[in-house]
């Protein structure tokens, strides 16, 4: 991966880290502040004479300085001063809490040792170098090899360890590499779209446009289109371009049916066919929105128009669309999927000529298609459509659906122009709009229709539900 590929993921896992080091810095607090302190308190000794002149007695000195440092953790030194003091640790553990450093510049030899206890710190201290000197003192001692003490040992006021700050940093550190491993491992693994560059891996097709995202309000339960409701946000412009991208097939000629289909059922087409339509609507053009998805969520519950005539009907009677006038909005006319259940698959001639009546105004027909990967209906509507773009939700949507769909697409000689990748952060159901919030445009603006039947309200007894799946539809 590249650095973009990373700072995408730390992009999308901040929160993950933010957890992760927090939770581990807390973890690091509770376990130090528990720890018992430890105290260490130094005794100072001078090896040789303190004003002696001659060379060879300061050399000489110097060079036993490391040979008491090595005295100073000995078996003779360490059982005398337990024996002398009274302790009840062992020779093993005395040795462990003590330490000499020696300088045969200075000719000091600093004794430092380490107890829970700051008094008894400082009385092991002295202890040990008055131990070290009569052992040092048997027998004839020359000058240069005289031990006596400089800098008594005194109880330490604070304690050396332990060191809560670099515990609670270490275990900062600790927990966010250890969540960055996590995450790594997790974004190996994974079976979903995650990136626009795991998309164009996966479906090597152009990436239209990004939508949404945490702050974006794209896929909340607004009630309302962004186009609409922010025309000025950064995902209304990404609408309208993804708009005017698809509004053309090869540049010049202009699309007169668009599909835009899912890799998978429950991937957010019906919101972002929707939201074009509306777009292309606000620009003036003739657009028409038919929903042909045999799943929730879908464009009709999208705008609530549940219990409406619509495409189901029409393609079970061959009857033209323009019979369900009463399922169209103020200037952007929309053809509900119906009351009936859609079928799992269409004839392609009756579903030419109910496209094709509804071109006749000369406008633009956007379908809200189904998945790919599970409806043969959309893969009819792919082949009569002029552009095909493909809904893919991050996170959601699995690599191997969307290879599947664009193998499928080209199977059946769609013209599939590229991808759109949503930045839901979770499935969602569709979100209804009340009786009197149903979308119409109107001067650029979405309305309620005028003399529009109201949606029926899934908490009213008797209320119309969502038409089943596509696995009950009838049969041809």
């Amino acid at each position: 991966m590249e650095i973009g590929d990373y700072l995408s993921i730390a992009k999308r896992w901040w929160w993950t880290l933010l957890v992760a080091i927090w939770v581990a810095a807390l973890a690091g607090y509770l376990v130090a502040s528990r720890l018992p302190p430890t105290y260490e308190s130094e005794v100072v000794l001078l090896v040789g004479p303190i004003s002696n002149s001659d060379v060879n007695t300061l050399k000489a000195s110097g060079e036993l300085v490391q040979t008491y440092a090595t005295l100073v953790t000995s078996q003779p030194v360490m059982s005398a001063t337990i024996e002398k003091l009274g302790l009840t640790m062992s020779t093993q553990e005395l040795e462990s809490n003590t330490s000499a450093l020696a300088n045969d510049v200075t000719r000091f030899l600093t004794i430092d040792v380490d107890d829970s206890d700051p008094r008894e710190a400082a009385r092991i201290a002295n202890g040990v170098a008055g131990e070290l000197i009569a052992l040092t003192s048997q027998g004839t001692v020359r000058p240069e090899g005289q031990l006596q003490i400089i800098d008594p040992a005194e109880p330490p006021g604070a304690p050396i360890a332990p060191q809560v700050g670099l515990i609670v940093m270490l275990a900062a550190v600790a927990g966010l590499l250890g969540a960055i491993v996590v995450i790594l491992l997790a974004e190996y693994f994974s079976e979903t779209i995650r990136t626009r560059e795991d998309l164009v891996r996966h479906a090597p097709v152009p990436v239209l446009t990004t939508l949404g995202g945490a702050r974006s309000g794209f896929g909340a339960s607004t009630g309302t289109l962004a186009v609409e409701a922010a025309p000025t946000s950064r995902l209304a412009a990404s609408l309208r371009l993804l708009s005017a991208k698809i509004a053309y097939v090869d540049g010049t000629r202009q699309a007169r049916t668009i599909l835009i289909a899912a890799c998978q059922p429950g991937d957010n087409v019906a919101e972002v066919a929707a939201s074009v339509a509306s777009s292309m609507a606000q620009s003036g053009r003739a657009v028409t929105l038919v929903d042909a998805s045999p799943t929730a969520p879908s464009a009709t519950e999208l705008l609530g128009l549940q219990g409406q005539p619509g495409l189901s009907e029409a393609l079970a009677t061959g009857a033209s669309l323009a019979r369900y006038q009463g399922s169209r909005m103020t200037d952007l006319p929309v053809v509900p999927r119906g009351v009936e259940a859609m079928p799992d698959d269409i004839e392609a001639e009756t579903a030419r000529r109910i496209l094709d009546a509804l071109q006749t105004e000369g406008g633009v027909t956007i379908i809200a298609g189904g998945a790919i990967s599970s409806s043969a209906a959309s893969l009819t509507l792919a082949r009569l459509a002029d552009v095909t773009v493909l809904v893919v939700d991050r996170d959601r949507t699995r690599r191997d659906n969307v290879s599947y769909a664009v193998e499928t697409l080209r199977l059946v000689k769609a013209n599939l122009v590229g991808t759109v990748l949503s930045l839901r952060h979770a499935p969602q159901a569709a979100r209804r709009v009340g009786p009197s919030r149903v979308l119409a445009t109107s001067g650029g603006r979405l309305s309620a229709a005028p003399g529009r039947r109201p949606a029926p309200d899934a908490s009213t007894p008797g209320a119309s539900t969502s038409p089943p799946d596509v696995g009950a539809g009838r049969q041809r």
